[in-house]
């Protein structure tokens, strides 16, 4: 998995022996980047692979966080 910060590669973060699992919906709260000092203001994810020309594209023409 790529990992974009304002549009600009960060990290890479390899998935190993992912497994199939029914996805369970519950009223406990979504932890995305709960590790992160800071916040999230956008969170995207993409069933693919983006390049780096397509994530900084995606990335310049989001609205605005209101």
């Amino acid at each position: 998995m790529d990992i974009y910060i304002n549009g600009v590669w960060t990290a890479f973060y390899a998935i190993e022996n992912v497994q199939m699992h029914k996805i369970k919906f519950n009223d406990k709260p979504l932890d995305i980047g709960c590790a992160i000092d800071g916040e999230i203001g956008n969170f995207r994810y993409f069933n693919w692979r983006l390049s780096a020309e397509e994530a900084m594209k995606n990335y310049l023409n989001q609205r605005p966080f209101c």
